[in-house]
């Protein structure tokens, strides 16, 4: 068994095409004093999701929607307001790809089960077989919790490995 700890390391991003945005402001009516904010918005996920948000309610500009009538400004009231809402689906246009690298099989399922705007590659295990168990002790454990989830592993290693060497004796 091999002591591991977690780490995750970002791999790629998307970024925000300031030609394409024109764009589409454009035909979507936007005003040119509308659409000077997005002229310098940042080139990163929150731009694409707040675009993403502001298609779906044409919420660019006061009068561009009827319904409409003030608009949050602050990238992160508009983000606040999104979320209480429950518009969760807008924050799929965000897209960073991350590495999550020693992480547990319980964790990377429960990715996979709440899976939205999630895509997930994981290694496989009927290809990859692991070369030893490997373990992960929170540093926030007290010594005396360290200690007994150190023992826990030597307890379940002991009987595995008697297990292994029989069913090799018996080749």
């Amino acid at each position: 068994m091999k002591p591991t700890k977690p780490i995750v390391i970002k791999i790629g991003e998307t970024r925000i095409d300031r030609e394409g945005i024109g764009k589409m402001l454009k035909a979507l009516g936007v005003s040119p004093e509308g659409a000077t904010r997005f002229e310098e918005a940042p080139d990163n996920g929150e731009t694409l999701v707040e675009l993403a948000g502001r298609i779906c309610y044409e919420s660019f500009e006061v009068g561009l929607n009827p319904n409409v009538t003030r608009i949050r400004l602050n990238p992160q009231e508009y983000f606040e307001n999104l979320l209480r809402k429950g518009d969760g689906s807008v924050s799929e246009h965000a897209m960073v790809s991350f590495a999550l690298i020693g992480v547990s099989r319980i964790m990377t399922h429960e990715l996979v089960r709440h899976r939205v705007g999630i895509a997930v590659s994981q290694e496989s295990l009927r290809y990859v077989r692991p070369k030893e168990l490997k373990f992960w002790i929170p540093d926030e454990l007290t010594a005396e919790q360290r200690k007994a989830m150190e023992a826990a592993m030597i307890n379940w290693k002991n009987p595995t490995e008697r297990s292994r060497k029989a069913s090799d004796g018996m080749k």
